[in-house]
């Protein structure tokens, strides 16, 4: 089916109901203020679909992600840059597991509703000591407006946030779908 369309402006949160929040905390660098901790919520039960590595190596936040989706559908999903929390072992896989806790009691979710995404250096531990003081003005920061914030904060080794947003109708319905992408550069 091809249907017209239109693009329109909001990133991840162009759709109705999808808000976005995004601050620093210091995971790429302490000294900056760079974005780097970010969370996308839907206000309503959506439907979710994923896609992941078929790499045997995983990191923590793509098997904790993976799980959440066989189980449910996600309402949210904290991402943090700077750091892929890869190759991090059992510690690694319980920073991942608590982001998507800590994120969902402040969401009133189900921890399973709750992806995890995490991009940057690999094999280094996650700095929960950084990230743990954040989680309620990331919350409290959540608005519909904030979509091109998340896309900057996924930048590591990219130039620019990569960010697309349409508006269409369907069976006499308008229809808004948005995301936002990080490039495919590996750091060490």
């Amino acid at each position: 089916m091809d249907l017209p369309y239109t693009r329109i402006k909001g990133g991840v949160c162009a759709a109705r109901e999808f808000l976005g929040s995004a601050i620093s905390c210091g995971i790429k660098n302490p000294k900056s203020d760079r974005l780097d901790l970010s969370l996308i919520y839907s206000k309503i039960g959506c439907l979710s679909a994923g896609m992941f590595t078929q790499n045997r190596v995983k990191a923590a936040p793509v098997r904790v992600s993976q799980s959440h989706l066989r189980a449910e559908s996600l309402r949210a999903i904290i991402t943090n840059s700077g750091n892929a929390n890869a190759c991090t072992g059992p510690t690694g896989m319980q920073d991942a597991k608590n982001m998507a806790k800590e994120t969902s009691k402040l969401l009133g979710l189900r921890q399973r509703e709750v992806g995890v995404c995490s991009t940057g250096v690999i094999g280094l531990p996650m700095p929960m000591i950084r990230i743990e003081p954040k989680y309620e003005g990331l919350v409290a920061g959540l608005g519909p407006k904030n979509g091109n914030d998340v896309a900057r904060s996924i930048i590591t080794s990219d130039t620019h946030e990569k960010e697309f947003a349409i508006s269409f109708e369907l069976h006499g319905k308008r229809v808004r779908i948005g995301g936002c992408a990080k490039g495919a550069g590996m750091i060490n």
